[in-house]
């Protein structure tokens, strides 16, 4: 078990203008306030990347006298999504209040990692290995027989889930509580030992 010590969130801004040139407009000023928001608060280039730009045009169903209904452009939907890693997660909570403060309008959840997993991993698997040594002694000494040497030892698959928190719909006015909870990292292994 491990404390997540860094966070995913990915937030982003949606407006609507008449016109399309008009939403892009509005979109890119409030998105330039949040790059502005994240490098203030000490989040690197390098953990900002977009993840999707886009400008649609808004329909309304309307009735006409005729029966009928007809779709009329009531304008252009703008939107911009961000993905930011913060590598700080006693400032999330703030950071998070602060996109908010500075438009963020489109925020779709929080997930929690492990900077560096390797030293974890390999403790994972080396108990792995103690675990599955203990088992096949135990089922050769049941079984009235001598383990011998290992034949085949084989990684099934590192697990290290990234835990997701819960999406993040409205922002108060004081920092958002964030709780990263713990991760399981487990390693799982296939051992073949020849008998005696």
């Amino acid at each position: 078990m491990a404390t997540p010590d860094i966070a995913y969130a990915r937030v982003g801004v949606r407006t609507m203008a008449a016109t399309a040139r008009e939403a892009l407009t509005e979109n890119s000023a409030t998105m330039a306030a949040i790059f502005e928001v994240l490098r203030e608060r000490g989040i690197k280039d390098r953990d900002m990347r977009t993840a999707s730009l886009s400008l649609n045009p808004r329909w309304r169903a309307e009735a006409r006298q005729d029966g009928t209904r007809a779709q009329v452009l009531i304008g252009y939907e703008a939107s911009n999504q961000l993905n930011v890693t913060c590598r700080d997660l006693a400032k999330l909570g703030e950071l998070l209040d602060a996109l908010a403060g500075a438009g963020a309008n489109d925020m779709r959840g929080i997930s929690f990692d492990i900077d560096d997993k390797d030293q974890l991993m390999n403790e994972a698997r080396a108990r792995a290995v103690r675990n599955g040594q203990a088992k096949a002694e135990l089922f050769a000494r049941e079984a009235g027989v001598e383990l011998a040497e290992v034949l085949l030892l084989s990684e099934m698959g590192a697990q290290t889930p990234i835990h997701r928190g819960r999406a993040v719909a409205q922002m108060a006015a004081a920092a958002v509580p964030i709780d990263e909870g713990e991760q399981t990292i487990s390693a799982t292994v296939s051992l073949t030992f020849a008998i005696e």
